[in-house]
């Protein structure tokens, strides 16, 4: 089976930026290379979205063993693609945070990155972007994973304007010394430039719930023991860094 699949190595690509731009090359292959269909949607080979709520509909994602995914049902029901072509854009049920979006991202990411961003946007972008951008750094919310669902034609319209701005922003930043972690720091853009995105253009926007495969029950506690983390190396962040201004 695996053989029939096709990479994102093929066609017009960007495959061997994946260390820095993680699932967005998956997202620039079907750009390029997926033409002739209405919709398109993204999840990873470990997560989904959990359009039947099967699991709930109260957490933004939920954790199953990966022996569990084939009683899954990952079928879209008809109430989804109704949605879908009245315009709406499937995304990530939004995980909401103890500090803002501006501080959990320097907290655990290169905080001279976003500012950099930040100040292509404000610079290059039309002003509705800059404005989300800046609601969005001092919010405590947003929908990451880079997942959605969406029409072809906001899809084309998102990628050209995605795209554009991460090769700009590609050529002044230096990953060489970063951790691998870090080097994936265009994934990590994209996930904030997604919310900008449809804030920008008041897209109107259903949120799902995310399921998580693991191989095993110890990581069906990773979500809790990383909350904690992120709430204690925010605290820390806020407390050691002055306040940036945007």
């Amino acid at each position: 089976m695996a053989d029939m699949m096709i990479g994102d190595d093929t066609g017009d690509h960007i495959s061997e930026k994946n260390p820095n731009y993680c699932e967005l090359t998956g997202v620039y292959w079907a750009w390029k290379n997926l033409k002739d269909v209405d919709f398109i949607g993204l999840c990873h080979y470990r997560r989904f979205f959990d359009f039947q709520l099967q699991f709930g509909s109260t957490l933004p994602s939920y954790h199953i063993l990966e022996s569990q995914l084939a009683s899954v049902d990952f079928s879209i029901p008809k109430r989804i693609e109704n949605s879908l072509e009245q315009g709406f854009v499937v995304v990530a049920k939004r995980v909401t945070m103890p500090v803002d979006v501006r501080s959990q991202f320097c907290s655990v990411h290169i905080s001279s990155d976003l500012l950099l961003l930040e100040k292509y946007i404000r610079e290059n972008e039309e002003f509705k972007y800059s404005k989300a951008f800046s609601d969005l750094m001092f919010s405590h919310s947003e929908c990451l994973y880079n997942m959605f669902v969406m029409p072809r034609a906001i899809f084309e319209d998102y990628c050209t304007w995605l795209f554009r701005i991460l090769f700009s922003i590609e050529e002044e930043i230096d990953t060489s010394t970063y951790s691998d972690y870090n080097k994936r720091v265009f994934g990590f853009m994209g996930e904030r430039l997604l919310n900008v995105y449809l804030r920008a253009n008041q897209f109107k926007c259903l949120e799902l719930p995310v399921i998580f495969a693991s191989n095993n029950t110890n990581n069906m506690k990773i979500w809790k023991y990383h909350k904690n983390v992120l709430i204690n190396k925010s605290i820390e962040f806020l407390c050691k860094h002055t306040r940036i201004t945007w």
